[in-house]
């Protein structure tokens, strides 16, 4: 009989704890109670990080109408950015659902954050990764040139405004659920759009629900939601530079 033989335990140098810094921080202007911050430690040990993301995640799509996004879900996913894009990551407690971050209030925790990254971390490059239905009000306040950013990543939002996607001027990738109409209309009306110059891409994964990629409720939605995260990585990995001179977007 051949004795069956466990697989190893994982190399403790390839993991996450190993490579990160963690902490809980406050900026001054900022409308959340406090902050999870997530870093590649080389580059904070070095205080040479040159690029960040800011993770943004309020509202419907993201569990049950009436529940708070899971905070440690959250984290483990502001952890990955920071490990793949080796960048640092900053994820407010945007707590009590859509209808305390409307457009003003998430535009100042956003406009708070980005400045805390450029002075506390030199960031001179941001990307946005906005969640559910932060994702459409992130949408719209960059078509408005309210909020600025070198790419933005909307993750299951419900549905963002045709006008708003005419208007973008930063590289966007959507990923939705459910329905496919969505995704076809999304992408009709980027084509739309000459600014973005063909830089969007609207992935859709039929037959996941909405709220997949946080809470798969299948091994099917678990790949999906795996696969979500890693096209994210790769978009930010391409559009977020490195060694920017320029400042970062307000």
């Amino acid at each position: 009989a051949i004795k069956y033989s466990p697989p190893p335990p994982p190399d403790p140098a390839l993991t996450a704890d190993v490579w990160l810094q963690r902490e809980t921080v406050r900026y001054g202007g900022a409308a959340s109670d406090a902050a999870y911050l997530t870093s590649y430690a080389p580059f904070t040990v070095d205080g040479n990080h040159t690029r960040a993301v800011l993770l943004l995640a309020a509202g419907r799509g993201l569990a049950a109408p009436a529940a708070e996004p899971d905070e440690q879900t959250l984290r483990s996913l502001a952890d990955r950015i920071a490990l793949s894009c080796e960048c640092v990551v900053l994820l407010p407690r945007l707590s009590g659902g859509t209808a305390r971050w409307q457009h003003g209030r998430l535009l100042s925790e956003a406009d708070a954050a980005a400045r805390y990254l450029n002075a506390a971390h030199g960031a001179q490059a941001l990307g946005v990764v906005a969640l559910g239905e932060a994702g459409c009000v992130a949408a719209e306040l960059h078509a408005q040139g309210a909020l600025e950013s070198h790419a933005l990543v909307t993750l299951v939002p419900p549905r963002v405004p045709h006008e708003a996607l005419r208007a973008l001027d930063a590289p966007l990738l959507c990923v939705l659920g459910e329905a496919a109409g969505q995704a076809s209309e999304m992408a009709e009306a980027l084509a739309l759009n000459p600014r973005l110059r063909g830089e969007y891409f609207v992935r859709h994964f039929a037959g996941c629900r909405q709220d997949f990629l946080l809470a798969p409720g299948s091994e099917r939605e678990a790949e999906a939601a795996d696969q979500a995260v890693s096209l994210a990585l790769a978009f930010l990995d391409r559009h977020v530079p490195e060694g920017v001179a320029a400042g970062v977007p307000r």
